[in-house]
């Protein structure tokens, strides 16, 4: 599990059936960095890292001023999926 942003939005990583590894946080950190300019310091996103036999899938839940902002992709390689996050 890793926590990130000291300033700007804040958000957790974890992992299930996958291991969070540096390359796979930087490269998550990188796209959710772009979210900042929409959310301060009191938010705070979830992001699941899931791997189900071949499918792998990225859930993103924000929660903001009542609302749960909510993504869910799926695809073969975390890394391709991604941006579609």
């Amino acid at each position: 599990m890793a926590m990130r942003g000291e300033i700007d939005m804040k958000y957790i990583i974890t992992g299930k059936n996958i291991e969070v590894t540096e390359a796979l946080e930087n490269t998550l950190s990188e796209k959710l960095e772009k979210l900042d300019k929409y959310f301060n310091d009191s938010v705070e996103a979830q992001v699941t890292l899931i791997v189900e036999k071949l499918s792998h899938i990225i859930e993103i839940t924000i929660p903001f001023s009542g609302t749960v902002l909510r993504a869910e992709v799926a695809g073969e390689n975390m890394y391709n999926i991604m941006d579609d996050a």
